[in-house]
């Protein structure tokens, strides 16, 4: 492999053709009459009520013909197309030293596409729609909410806020196809409709409590919902054909999976996902330009929507794998954060002086969640909720300002600790017992810093100057694989420093 060259393209192979082609559209009608009445002086200040009806289509068309043939790979010289070496690539270390590499241009593609349909054998033309990747959704909401203004004074105190009910009534209806493919090229389409509908039933209360015109208090409590998005709907099921085997490679004898037939699903019956949510914050305003805020939350959800992936033995296709989304169980979100703002608006500074700021917050958030069924499972993690996808410990952010009408700059760090990317099952990861293990992918923890500034030398010209990721911290993506907590390099990205120039003008 020592002299291997990386751009000939005498030693590269083409795979397959891949086409994709997708369709889709939507029509959203509303329609909402608002009715407000004012009591005047007293407890209650204001009612408000209202009606709000949508309907709402979707639908979705799509192609994506893959012509491949195991057996018979071909030189990418063979191709009606040209290619080209690479521009060079990352130069941030030693790890990887290739810098550049055969590729066949996206523009070579475009121009030679109708000699690249005849040369795979594909059909003349953009690709057919598939029939299992196609639907049509419909979703009728009717929702009707009252709620009420209060206030009242307690000595110099102002209390107010509102308490409220909406009450949603949802029906959907969405057309796929079943799938089922017998043997290679021989598949039967069968239409199919799922309906559903359900009533949310969601209060708000809240209460802002003024000690003075700089200091009060805000407390609420809501509760919120959100529906599943018609792609997990959709109740089309696609059985995959017979998997191809390969003469050079036979599948592994000790696993009864690495032959197994690939199905997914949609599910219609997913439910929305529900939250109740507890606020509570104090706010000082302490100058014109500052202030300090601190608040505690927490977030009660059920119903997140993951895939789930099961290998199962079905008397008609034996050996399969299937894949279909799910609502998870219980998640609960809580933290504390601190935000702080405030610009040097003293009196007897020069004018100059007073155009310096600052910004900063901090969160902590503390995540647990259900996992989905087939990763629960696992001994390491049975009975055990984890911290949820994608949300980290620790952020915060500063931010370094300076505003005046002629110059403005900013200066902005941004920090997040370490977080799960997603959970999954890898087919070595096992535990001392040969049982299966649930890791997460871990993004390791990164800051960025970004630059900006913008020049107005007359009211209607404004020249702005912007760096993204001066740091240039790489993307680091680790996957622990034992239970003592070892890691291993999944993915690491190095992301580009962003230079941009330019000019605004006012008419």
């Amino acid at each position: 492999m020592g002299d291997f060259n990386l751009t000939d393209p005498a030693n590269y192979l083409s795979r397959g053709f891949f086409q994709e082609y997708t369709k889709v559209g939507g029509k959203d009608i509303q329609s909402r009459v608002d009715v407000q009445y004012d009591f005047g002086d007293g407890l209650l200040k204001r009612l408000q009520f209202g009606v709000r009806y949508n309907d709402r289509d979707a639908n979705r068309d799509r192609g994506a013909p893959y012509i491949f043939n195991l057996t018979a790979q071909l030189p990418i010289t063979a191709l009606p197309v040209s290619t080209e070496s690479t521009l060079a690539g990352f130069g941030y270390n030693n790890t990887f030293p290739i810098r550049t590499f055969t590729a066949i241009p996206s523009s070579s593609i475009r121009d030679n596409l109708v000699a690249l349909r005849s040369f795979y054998g594909a059909p003349a033309g953009r690709p057919e729609f598939n029939p299992s990747e196609n639907f049509r959704a419909n979703e009728k909401a009717l929702a009707a909410y009252a709620q009420v203004k209060y206030g009242f004074d307690i000595g110099s105190v102002v209390v107010d806020g509102v308490v409220g009910l909406r009450a949603i009534r949802t029906k959907n209806r969405i057309s796929g196809f079943l799938r089922d493919e017998q043997t290679p090229g021989n598949f039967v389409i069968t239409p199919v409709t799922a309906k559903n509908e359900y009533t949310d039933y969601l209060p708000n209360v809240s209460a802002r409590v003024a000690a003075t015109d700089e200091l009060q208090l805000r407390l609420a409590y809501t509760q919120t919902r959100t529906r599943p998005n018609f792609f997990d709907l959709n109740p089309a099921l696609t059985v995959g054909s017979p998997p191809t085997i390969d003469p050079n490679n036979p599948p592994n004898s000790n696993d009864p999976n690495s032959n197994a037939r690939t199905i997914t699903a949609g599910n219609p019956n997913l439910s929305p996902l529900t939250s109740n949510n507890y606020d509570a914050s104090l706010e000082w305003y302490f100058s014109r330009s500052g202030s300090l805020t601190g608040a505690i939350f927490r977030r009660d959800a059920q119903g997140f929507i993951s895939n789930t992936t099961v290998f199962t033995t079905d008397p008609t296709y034996g050996r399969v794998r299937f894949t279909q989304p799910e609502n998870t169980g219980a998640t609960r979100f809580q933290g504390v954060e601190v935000g702080f703002t405030s610009f040097l608006d003293i009196d007897g500074l020069p004018n100059w002086a007073k155009g310096f700021g600052l910004q900063a917050n901090g969160t902590y958030v503390d995540s647990k969640g259900d996992l989905a069924s087939t990763l629960a499972t696992s001994p390491n993690v049975a009975g055990q909720q984890q911290r949820f996808n994608g949300v980290s410990k620790w952020t915060y952010n500063l931010v370094g300002l300076y505003e005046r009408p002629f110059f403005s700059a900013r200066v902005a760090y941004n920090y997040r600790s370490d977080f799960v990317q997603y959970y999954s099952q890898e087919p070595l990861d096992v535990d001392v017992n040969g049982a299966q293990r649930t890791g997460g992918v871990i993004e390791k923890a990164r800051g960025q810093l970004d630059l900006s500034a913008t020049v107005t030398p007359v009211p209607s010209v404004t020249l702005a100057f912007d760096i993204v990721n001066v740091l240039g911290n790489p993307i680091r993506r680790y996957r622990e694989f034992n239970d003592a907590g070892n890691q291993f390099a999944r993915q690491i990205f190095y992301l580009e420093r962003t230079y941009s120039l330019g000019v605004r003008f006012r008419f």
